[in-house]
């Protein structure tokens, strides 16, 4: 008994040190978001609402997000320490359960931590250790899409998975996303709205090529061109667009996504001088002129072409994760994210809400009123094909207009979709 005892006693404080650690923040199993309070308050509005914001400057303003409105919302992790001293140091882990993917882990000399780019709808564990102590909790993340993306310096960064798709199946995760460029277009100089009236008068604007032509009709019509979007070329590039990317923000986007394949909807002359990912050799490069590949005018004959060789690229798993980008995210990238998910099965709220969220970095936070109307006018085309939903109708867009085959379709789900639960 004498001897229990004695070993009781030296014990006593090994124990005392070893829950010196205490967890605050999160709590155990609590649900925490990974989007800011402007953004979810926007996602959470009906679809009508959401488009009624289009049309109305002031109730967009009070809608209005901050230019960091398309970066994640950190998480903190928070724990308090009995004995802390100074130079003291935690490690902190952080885990997808139940594969016990690390996600995050860092070497501190606070009580804090702050983690980002986790998904959605998990269930995570987190350890906080020194050398003399440990705590561990637990933390699911919310089921609310998009999985917004700290992408080093690359803007309007999301996963493309995280909906709900076919027989309720989930779009994967770190498989393939969407951002604006990967770097800066190469320089292209276009005509001013004054440079084009002037053209007019003079008699050449008909002369000068597709937008040319286009500008003269609109002058006609009595229409009013809006300067931003003049695409009448005056000067071409002479070098490549700059550089977004350093060498350990490029490492960072390849350890964190571990990217392999860059697939670029930008044009020659955007691409000007490119030979290969900004990312660096170890990524693939695929970029084709898809200056037309947004909204109406991938229904026509190298739209068409187009869809087909980038869904080629995306059967094959060897390929993945994959990130797909034109300058902005919006446009080019917007029109193929859309497809995607409509083949997988995913609402067309969703769809419409992954596309809407691109705007929570702009000005307005709202998708203005020209891209609105781009963006719905692109989904009555997609609703005019047969099928009993958009999952249907965006099968027999792929199948029949694009020369896709269904078991082409079913290998991309397959690489896709999460398995039935």
């Amino acid at each position: 008994m004498k001897r229990q005892l004695s070993l009781l006693v030296f014990f006593l404080p090994i124990l005392s040190v070893l829950a010196e650690l205490s967890i605050l923040s999160p709590k155990k199993d609590a649900t925490v978001t990974l989007i800011k309070e402007p953004q979810r308050n926007f996602l959470m509005m009906s679809r009508e609402e959401r488009k009624a914001l289009s049309f109305d400057p002031e109730k967009a303003r009070a809608m209005r997000v901050s230019n960091s409105g398309d970066l994640p919302q950190p998480l903190t992790l928070e724990w308090s320490d009995t004995t802390p001293a100074e130079g003291k140091t935690y490690n902190v882990t952080v885990k997808r359960l139940p594969d016990g993917k690390l996600f995050f882990s860092a070497t501190t000399d606070k009580l804090t931590a702050q983690v980002v780019n986790l998904e959605i709808a998990r269930n995570y564990e987190w350890t906080v250790t020194t050398k003399d102590g440990q705590a561990t909790s637990t933390f699911k993340t919310e089921d609310r899409a998009p999985r917004l993306l700290q992408f080093a310096t690359v803007r309007n960064a999301r996963d493309f998975g995280g909906r709900i798709g076919i027989d309720g199946r989930r779009v994967k995760q770190s498989k393939m996303f969407r951002t604006s460029g990967l770097n800066h277009n190469a320089q292209i100089v276009y005509y001013k709205l004054d440079e084009v009236m002037q053209l007019h008068e003079e008699g050449k604007l008909a002369g000068m090529g597709d937008q040319g032509q286009k500008l003269e009709r609109q002058i006609k019509r009595g229409e009013k061109i809006d300067p931003k979007f003049i695409r009448l070329i005056k000067s071409t590039p002479s070098e490549p667009g700059k550089l977004k990317l350093n060498d350990e923000q490029r490492q960072f986007i390849l350890d964190t996504f571990g990217i392999k394949t860059d697939i670029d909807l930008r044009s020659d002359m955007e691409c000007y001088g490119m030979t290969g990912s900004p990312l660096g050799p170890t990524v693939k490069w695929y970029q084709w002129s898809y200056s037309k590949f947004g909204y109406g005018y991938l229904f026509t004959d190298d739209g068409y072409k187009s869809f087909k060789t980038v869904f080629t690229l995306m059967i094959d798993e060897a390929n993945y994760p994959i990130v797909f980008h034109c300058i902005g995210g919006a446009d080019r990238t917007g029109v193929l994210a859309t497809m995607l998910n409509a083949l997988l099965g995913v609402e067309e709220d969703e769809l419409a809400k992954d596309y809407e969220a691109t705007w929570f970095s702009s000005a307005c936070g709202v998708v203005d009123k020209v891209h609105r109307e781009w963006f719905e006018a692109y989904l009555g085309r997609i609703k005019k094909y047969d099928g009993a939903n958009l999952r249907e109708k965006a099968e027999n867009f792929a199948i029949q207009s694009c020369g896709v085959t269904m078991e082409e379709i079913n290998k991309f789900r397959e690489i896709m979709l999460e398995e039935p639960r």
